[in-house]
């Protein structure tokens, strides 16, 4: 059964089960990842600190650039609905709310915030856009599908 399955893979995991129910088919997960660029795009960074700044230059990811030297963590949360829909079939859906910093967004949208480009206060702002790249999402769904399940 497809419940048992997933169970057991989630339970050896990156994921921690935070609430399950059975009966309704419901999923709560708390999501929580050492490379928050694995599962977010915010986009491309370029840093070069000058040489008294004490720090090191990056050219990257805009997630890994502010987890690794901002400290800023992925947190979120997903849910995972299972619903069998005859012996044949079983209906999957997932759904994650994502928190990183200020930016919070859902799968199938996004959040668009501006930030400083620069550590004067008075720095020109720009737009910087975090949106899921839906690894999550696909692992969870790619591990239930083979087995005659959509």
């Amino acid at each position: 059964e497809v419940w048992e399955e997933l169970i057991d893979m989630l339970s050896t995991s990156f994921l921690s089960i935070e609430h399950l129910e059975k009966d309704s088919g419901f999923i709560r997960l708390d999501l929580r990842v050492a490379h928050p660029e694995d599962y977010i795009d915010c986009g491309h960074a370029v840093y070069k600190p000058s040489e008294f700044d004490g720090e090191y230059p990056f050219d990257g990811p805009y997630a890994q650039y502010l987890n690794r030297f901002r400290d800023v963590q992925l947190v979120g949360r997903m849910n995972i609905f299972v619903r069998a829909e005859d012996e044949q079939t079983t209906f999957v859906r997932v759904h994650t709310r994502y928190v990183f910093g200020e930016w919070v967004f859902e799968t199938g949208s996004s959040h668009t915030r501006e930030i400083r480009t620069g550590s004067d206060p008075e720095a020109s702002r720009t737009a910087r856009t975090c949106l899921p790249t839906y690894r999550a999402e696909n692992w969870v769904l790619e591990s239930v599908q083979g087995r005659g399940n959509r």
